[in-house]
């Protein structure tokens, strides 16, 4: 396994092991590896945090080294994902609420039928219009 390695523990600049090329900001570095080397494989999290990354043969290797070396970085991208999806429900629960509330109908009921519940998709509501009230598409 080859390193990238930096000069000393402040790093000013970042120097590529595999050309020499030389940079002033990490961001800079990891667009020039994507590019330049796309074939080598890199740990572009151990690049930010020390500055330096070990060359991985195969993309297994890399996920064995993810996952042994920065577990936290997994948990925490789940946690997000997490906290994400219940916010997504919680903000779609208070629109539905808000719309309930102003009195607007839903996108997917049928307009001529109030008692009808919403349909899930918009196709089975566009067949609804066609089948039980002679809708035409094409005559809008």
């Amino acid at each position: 396994m080859a390193s990238l390695n930096f000069v000393g523990s402040d790093v000013s600049s970042y120097h590529c092991f595999l050309c020499g090329a030389e940079f002033n900001e990490v961001k800079q570095f990891k667009v020039h590896l994507l590019l330049q080397h796309r074939k080598k494989i890199f740990c572009f999290y151990c690049i930010e945090k020390k500055g330096w990354s070990d060359e991985f043969s195969k993309q297994k290797n890399y996920h064995e080294h993810f996952e042994i070396f920065h577990p936290q970085v997994i948990e925490n991208r789940k946690r997000k994902q997490k906290e994400q999806k219940t916010i997504k429900y919680a903000l779609k629960k208070i629109r539905v609420r808000e719309n309930k509330k102003s009195g607007k109908a839903h996108p997917n009921s049928c307009s001529y039928c109030a008692d009808l519940p919403p349909f899930r998709f918009i196709w089975d509501r566009e067949r609804h219009l066609v089948d039980k009230h002679g809708y035409d598409y094409c005559n809008q």
